[in-house]
């Protein structure tokens, strides 16, 4: 192998001292004004009935309609539960697939 004209190169990640913010934590810990916790804004029970309610008159299953809108059916059986927090991107394409929501 002495024709061979390379060497080994070892790629490392770098790591940070720091560690990561959680996102979904910081949300849920926000304070208002006064110092009192806030909860964040999540989908409401009456927004999951809707859209339930269109989802079935469309004849599609929670799972057709996470394909179409590529998330999982998880999220949206916890959507229409009032589970999910509140997130404009999945309203969009919802209004997309039913104008009248």
């Amino acid at each position: 192998m002495d024709h061979q004209d390379f060497k080994v190169v070892v790629l490392r990640k770098k790591t940070s001292p720091q560690k990561e913010l959680n996102p979904i934590k910081t949300v849920i810990e926000s304070k208002d004004d006064k110092g009192e916790i806030v909860k964040p804004k999540t989908f409401t029970v009456e927004f999951g009935r809707k859209l339930a309610t269109l989802r079935t008159e469309k004849n599609l299953k929670r799972k057709d309609l996470a394909l179409k809108l590529n998330l999982r059916e998880s999220i949206i059986s916890d959507i229409e539960n009032g589970k999910h927090l509140y997130d404009g991107g999945i309203v969009h394409k919802l209004k997309k697939i039913f104008p009248t929501l």
